[in-house]
């Protein structure tokens, strides 16, 4: 079992087609290591969030990205495909999230889960 965290966001669904609260489980930025406020996983974020990791002068801190696909040209940016569910009516999707930083920036791609991009390994 691998540690995750939540984002949560509201989007049309591509399945069912209904505006919807949309809840993704994304393992950038996620560890059963902890500081002093807790666990790196099981944490619920917003799109222009900060996750939660290591300072910048902990060995750590690179590692957020680990499992991310990176953007060109900038090595603390990445993006990561998710397994997402619609909350209304549990449609099963996948959520392609940009992160920069460790900030959630923005919803790049969303679709049904059968149509997961190939560019991103599952």
């Amino acid at each position: 079992m691998s540690a995750f965290n939540w984002i949560e966001f509201d989007s049309k669904c591509p399945v069912c087609f209904v505006h919807t609260p949309i809840r993704a489980q994304s393992h950038l930025a996620a560890s059963f290591e902890s500081d002093d406020r807790g666990r790196f996983c099981q944490q619920v974020y917003k799109l222009g969030d900060t996750m939660r990791w290591w300072n910048k002068g902990d060995k750590r801190h690179e590692e957020w990205v680990t499992g991310g696909q990176p953007v060109v040209g900038d090595a603390m940016s990445t993006r990561e495909c998710c397994y997402a569910t619609c909350v209304a009516h549990g449609d099963e999707i996948y959520v392609v999230f940009e992160m920069s930083n460790l900030v959630i920036r923005e919803v790049i791609d969303l679709g049904p889960v059968d149509k997961w991009p190939a560019a991103y390994p599952k």
